[in-house]
């Protein structure tokens, strides 16, 4: 009896850990959201050949990426604290075709619903954006016509710790 009550225990343990560790993925490109620092990042970028330029002291922008087998047009890295909180992928209609773009979104859309359908967050999902939140990680896909009329494919990661105190810190200058 002893030893089934420890097997029966082991075994919760097990399953409560298989479910805490499933997360929204953090580590984009080789990245880490929340700890690389952005000359980690640098780093990242130039051992693996991708041209980036360094827009401000808190955001990187790579060119011509490839992710999750889209070629990406821009890959903005934004930093809050020295600390890497977002990862925004893009492509729109003046580098690739309609046609391209609804292809990716629905492959990327499909992939990120198989993966992360139970963090789907109806509050910030409609017919133009998908978002999936975990308590620390989102992921948002975007596929829509900007301001300037062009169609926009877009997948963001965001850590929410870093993020929340950025716009705090925002908060703060009123």
């Amino acid at each position: 009896m002893l030893m089934l009550k420890r097997l029966s225990i082991t075994l919760l343990i097990s399953f409560c850990t298989m479910l805490s560790s499933a997360q929204i993925q953090r580590n984009i490109l080789g990245c880490n959201l929340g700890t690389s620092s952005k000359n980690a990042v640098v780093n990242t970028l130039k051992k693996k050949g991708v041209r980036y330029d360094n827009t401000s002291s808190t955001q990187l922008c790579a060119y011509n990426v490839q992710f999750g087998g889209i070629s990406w047009s821009f890959v903005f890295f934004n930093f809050y604290g020295n600390k890497l909180y977002q990862v925004a992928f893009m492509c729109s209609s003046s580098e690739s075709t309609s046609e391209h773009l609804s292809i990716s979104h629905n492959r990327v859309s499909g992939i990120l619903q198989r993966k992360y359908k139970k963090y789907y967050s109806a509050e910030f999902s409609d017919a133009s954006n998908i978002s999936y939140e975990d308590k620390t990680t989102g992921v948002d896909l975007y596929y829509g016509t900007n301001s300037n009329g062009l169609l926009i494919l877009s997948l963001d990661y965001k850590y929410y710790p870093l993020f929340d105190k950025l716009g705090q810190s925002q908060e703060d200058d009123f």
